[in-house]
This record gives structure tokens, sequence and C-alpha cells, in this order.
């Protein structure tokens, strides 16, 4: 058994965009962070505005990804050398597609507190169409 600590910070965060990919989008990133961090890891989901820029982050406290290989990771078929898991290395890809056919943009960081990885989603402003908590159907 894994034991995964999976827990959701939401704030409101308004976005405008596609229920359905902003859906796929966030499963792709917890999958990844269930996949890639491993056994016992703690996975944080978190939603919030910043100024009036609305941000989705997922952050896991597993082995990360090194600072060379961020940019990589969000191409088609590329796998970090660290990775675990039996993934084809498309996952930060179509995150990245979707954020992109949203107008956002994905930021990879290392949380300050340990070890990990941080993808943040940035959109470009609030709007009224829908928010990203009413997208998470976990």
């Amino acid at each position: 058994m894994a034991r995964i600590d999976l827990g959701f910070e939401l704030d409101s965060a308004v976005i405008s965009g596609q229920a359905a990919l902003v859906q796929e989008l966030l499963s792709n990133l917890i999958h990844n962070s269930i996949e890639h961090a491993g056994g016992g890891a703690k996975i944080t989901v978190k939603t919030y505005v910043l100024g009036d820029t609305p941000i989705l982050e997922v952050e896991d406290d597993g082995i990360g990804i090194g600072e060379e290989e961020r940019d990589k990771v969000l191409q088609r078929f590329f796998r970090g050398r660290l990775a675990k898991g039996n993934g084809s290395g498309l996952g930060l890809a179509i995150v990245d597609e979707i954020a992109r056919i949203h107008n956002a943009r994905v930021v990879l960081s290392t949380p300050v507190k340990w070890q990990g990885l941080v993808v943040r989603i940035v959109f470009k402003n609030a709007s009224t169409i829908g928010t990203i908590t009413n997208t998470i159907k976990y």
C-alpha cells in the first residue's frame, strides 16, 4: 500500500476555461505526483489568487526534477533521469499544452520546505466562467 497523504488547500480562484481540460490537467498533475513521489509521499493541491492572478499548484515531497531538466520535461516523451514508474513522458507535456490553451503558463520549482516538486499553473486573470474548485471531482 502506497500510503499517500493527499491534501487540498483550496481558496476560490476563478478562471476562464474548459472544465474538462482543466480537470485533465489536474488529474495528470496528481497522477504524476503519486507515480513519481512514491510511497509515503505528501502531495498538496492548492488554489489561490495572487493579486488578480489565479494559481493552481500541486506540490509533493518526492525526488523532484533538477533545474537542468525542467524545460525538457514539458516536451513530449522526455522523462527525467530520476523518473520513477512506467510513464511515457507525456504527462507534463499534456499539462503544458492545456495550460497554453488557457493562456496560462507552467512553472516548475522546488518547494521551500523540502525536496520535491511544485508545479504551478499561472493563469492570466480572473473571469466569470467557472472556478478551479468546481472542476475537482475526487
